[in-house]
């Protein structure tokens, strides 16, 4: 592992240091780099910022890090590196996709998913998963994991770490290879009667042409047909070899032609002849696993499949000797691949795939609906004690870091070195091997060291600090609960030792010392920044710790409130030298009502002791001495990171003493200037909201688009999430300067109202513009025309209602999810809705109203049970999945059921735009 992680660091900083700094949207590298070098997301790539470095002294210290080039990669296009790593089921390891031209709508679809990690698993509010790719350039099923803390006690019963890998919507244990983009395929007719719908996946034939009742059957957007074309040939032929690889596989258990009343575990069955589940009987698939049933001749579903014990659809496929048919009111799971034909009777219903190799497939008012088997567990361990922070990796991926707490309240730096698992789950982990620090550098996988806490001989526990791992000079840091910043060195490099000398570990404030968050190193200032529960920010030395350098008191929040303090580490942007901490209460009373109010602070990165810095005030706090909600930390947009001068914009979740409130913070010059009140996220005061987190993805078909994420724990606005915790995304893409758009692309203006393109002749102004102030206001920007489309919020529209009379400036959403704006007061239709026009600004007549097409709805939301941890990102999975459906992964605070794993704590994958 020593020599991996010295050659990765050497080749990732050594090649991506040639990259251009001179884009004009992502203003730091260039998009074609074939560059290979890991894209790790974790916690410290959101406390480690880097604003564009503005002259070469800026750049040559900022290069110095890699967080630097992380924080590029996790920002560049996939476009030019559509590749994907599959296993031999096709003779080879690297395939090329065939390149299938991406449309505006998507032929491989998202398939996100939730994983139960136990009962009142959590990764924990502040705390993130981390998610780690060998590979910046390319999506691989197997090497990309993401691994989740689960906050529970390791037993033999319950993992405190768990990773998964086969993360994305290609990924499958069951390889289809590019077919796996299709919900139903055939070879020379597909053909449906009644009122069918398709699912998740696309349409497929070839040689034939022929698709029939489409419509009124419904293939769901954002699927597409391929009807004879090079797509729907490649598909077939995949399917083919699938097919051909699948059959062939030997060792398969016998059973008997009749499946009714029977359980399978996972495995590899056959069917000498025909296989029958007869009406009104049932089979059930019980386990997490792959299922393989081969069938001699016909297959015939008349009853139901039934998962459980963590078994889905994704996990199963059907080989059939000739045809096979699903009766009427059938409900069939997993991948039919038959030689000949299928058919599909009246209320048949498939969670999966229908592909007739060499014949038709024939539909009678049925539901197919696609799905996969994303994602599998690829490692589980008990540590032996519990993980409540958030982990980080070495650079070469091989060993993991993370800190822990036994059953007696004993803190620990838990080195980890990791092994694949085709056994293990969060429910049976495995147990690594425990070594001494010495044995650490050459045991082997899995196996782990513990390096324990201690102040001057007496045991610390840590439950509010994750380590940092400062990977070019391979030292780590973390605090404890009794004050102590600790320093270890070397860490992976080496044997792995504390630092005990020239006064580390470092007692921070030794008049009253409290609990540490998580400590934040910056390569530029080589300080390490970390705060207390007691509201101050201190400044370390990271070679001789003393003296520490002391803020004045920036939090209020446990001296007068019995609140929270600081939860999280502050900010640091390395290139501009300055450092951000997230105060829940400033004590003063100066907001409405005699509250406090809630505060972002700014220091610079030399600050003297006793310095408060500035500060922007983001709502109101409490009234002493009511107890506020905690405080996370924000998060800087891409016009921020992208400046030479640290400009744009940080948004944050506050108002932590009344409803949650996400706030724009606008920068100027490194100066903190103008604050917007954003979406209210839930209007009890009482609501705890989440650390901010913004993705800019530049795949998105159309144009590169920004969201921001946050999520509340309770009373979440919006109908989806039905009263309880819910996390949203905003969309918050820059309008840029000189720059060509389409039709239908949005932007977020300076008054946090969402802008659409309805006309586009030429390229927008050089200059800054004046916004129209209500919705439906439109403003001319060079050769484009803006239309505004309102208020950036967080409460859901109504729908259409029939003979109902709208006002002038009224919203809606209507079925296409575009929202849609009254321009012409009027009645709508007596009966049924109109036909709605698609295109961004064109209008539609209902009844005597005037409707005109505001643009897609720029916000989404899903249920989190108790609100989410901290959302890391994902952006390099172009090619998996179409461009710009790339994902977030987080994991619930309390617990749901998760998809087919059962209910617990769950770990969450979900797509950025749509967050399904």
């Amino acid at each position: 592992m020593r020599r991996n992680q010295r050659f990765l660091l050497r080749l990732g900083i050594s090649i991506l240091v040639v990259l251009a700094l001179s884009m004009a949207l992502l203003g730091q590298a260039s998009q074609n780099s074939e560059a290979a070098a890991p894209a790790i997301s974790d916690w410290s790539n959101h406390h480690v910022v880097f604003s564009r470095p503005a002259t070469a002294e800026q750049a040559e210290r900022v290069e110095q890090d890699p967080r630097y080039w992380q924080q590029i990669r996790l920002q560049l296009s996939a476009e030019a590196t559509d590749r994907v790593e599959t296993d031999r089921v096709f003779g080879y390891e690297r395939r090329h996709r065939p390149n299938v031209s991406r449309p505006s709508k998507n032929q491989e679809l998202n398939t996100d998913w939730s994983e139960n990690m136990g009962t009142g698993g959590t990764v924990g509010a502040g705390n993130y998963p981390a998610k780690y790719s060998f590979d910046a350039t390319r999506a691989n099923c197997v090497a990309d994991f993401v691994v989740y803390s689960t906050g529970l006690a390791g037993s033999g019963r319950q993992a405190s770490l768990v990773a998964y890998n086969n993360l994305y919507s290609a990924c499958s244990e069951l390889n289809l290879g590019t077919a796996a983009n299709f919900a139903m395929l055939a070879s020379s007719t597909i053909t449906s009667t009644g009122a069918s719908v398709v699912t998740g996946g696309n349409i497929g034939i070839s040689p034939g042409t022929s698709l029939t009742g489409f419509p009124p059957s419904v293939l769901t957007a954002p699927a597409v047909e391929h009807l004879g074309d090079a797509v729907a040939a490649q598909a077939e032929a995949d399917a083919n070899t699938a097919y051909t690889f699948y059959r062939g596989l030997t060792g398969a258990a016998l059973i008997a032609p009749v499946l009714d009343g029977l359980t399978f575990t996972p495995g590899l069955y056959n069917a000498s002849s025909t296989l029958t589940l007869d009406a009104g009987q049932t089979m059930t698939l019980n386990g997490s696993g792959t299922y393989i049933f081969q069938i001699g001749s016909t297959l015939e579903i008349a009853g139901s499949v039934v998962l459980s014990g963590g078994a889905t659809a994704g996990s199963v496929i059907w080989l059939v000797g000739s045809s096979a048919t699903i009766d009427a009111g059938a409900i069939a799971v997993g991948d039919i691949l038959a030689d000949a034909s299928i058919t599909l009777d009246s209320g048949a219903s498939v969670t999966g795939r229908a592909i007739a190799l060499t014949a038709a497939v024939t539909m009678i008012d049925n539901l197919v609906t696609t799905v996969d088997t994303v994602p599998s567990v690829y490692w589980a361990y008990d540590t032996f004690a519990t993980v409540v922070t958030s982990p980080v990796f070495s650079f070469d991926g091989t060993g993991l870091m993370v800190a822990q707490q036994n059953a007696a309240g004993h803190g620990a730096v838990l080195l980890l070195k990791w092994k694949a698992s085709t056994t293990e789950t969060s429910g049976a982990p495995g147990r690594p091997r425990q070594v001494r620090p010495a044995q650490f550098p050459t045991c082997t996988a899995p196996c782990k060291t513990l390096l324990f806490l201690e102040d001057l001989g007496v045991p610390a526990g840590n439950t509010e600090s994750s380590v940092f791992y400062d990977y070019g000079n391979d030292a780590a840091y973390v605090g404890d609960d009794l004050g102590y910043l600790h320093k270890f060195k070397p860490v992976f490099d080496g044997i792995p030792a504390e630092v005990t000398t020239v006064g580390w570990p470092v007692l921070l404030n030794p008049a009253t010392p409290t609990p540490l968050t998580s400590p934040v190193h910056d390569a530029g200032s080589r300080n390490v920044f970390v705060e207390d529960k007691g509201g101050f920010l201190y400044s370390v030395n990271s070679t001789v710790p003393l003296p520490v350098m002391q803020s004045g008191q920036l939090d209020f929040s446990t001296e007068k409130d019995s609140g929270p303090g600081f939860v999280q580490g502050p900010i640091v942007d390395s290139t501009f030298g300055q450092v951000y901490a997230f105060a829940t209460s400033d004590g003063n009373g100066d907001c409405t009502g005699g509250a406090d109010c809630a505060v972002v602070h700014q220091l610079r990165t030399t600050f003297l002791r006793g310095d408060i810095g500035s500060g922007a005030v983001v709502g109101t706090s409490t009234v002493e001495p009511a107890t506020p909600n905690p405080m996370y930390i924000g998060a800087f947009d891409s016009t921020y990171l992208n400046s030479v001068n640290a400009t744009g914009h940080l948004y944050v979740c506050g108002n932590t003493g009344g409803a949650p409130t996400v706030f724009q913070i606008a920068i100027g010059n490194g100066i903190l200037g103008t604050v917007t009140a954003g979406p209210v996220l839930s209007t009890p005061a009482a609501t705890p909201c989440s650390p901010v987190t913004d993705v800019l993805n530049p795949n998105v078909s159309g144009g590169a688009t920004e969201w921001l994420f946050a999520s509340v724990q309770n009373e979440g606005l919006s109908s989806g999430c039905s009263g309880g915790g819910c996390v949203f995304n905003f969309k918050d893409t820059p309008r840029l300067p000189s720059t060509a758009y389409s039709v239908g692309q949005e932007v977020l203006d300076s008054n946090l109202h969402i802008e659409v393109v309805t006309s586009a002749t030429g390229s927008t102004g050089a200059g800054t513009l004046f916004w129209s102030l209500t919705a439906d206001g439109i403003t001319t920007d060079g050769g484009v025309k803006w239309l505004d489309q309102g208020a950036l919020s967080a409460s859901p529209l109504a729908a259409w209602e029939p003979n109902h009379h709208y006002p002038k400036g009224v919203e809606i959403l209507d079925t296409n999810s575009n929202v849609e704006l009254v321009t012409i007061a009027g009645t709508s239709g007596l009966t049924s809705a109109p036909g709605w026009s698609t295109i961004a600004g064109s209008t539609t007549t209902d009844g005597s109203v005037m409707w005109t097409n505001a643009g897609t709805i720029a916000t989404a939301n899903m249920p989190a049970a108790g609100g989410t941890s901290g959302i890391i990102i994902d952006n390099i999975v172009g090619a998996l999945t179409e461009a710009g459906a790339s994902q977030v992964y987080f994991s619930t605070l309390t617990g749901q059921v998760c998809g087919t794993s059962g209910a617990g704590g769950c770990a969450v994958q979900a797509s950025q735009s749509a967050l399904q």
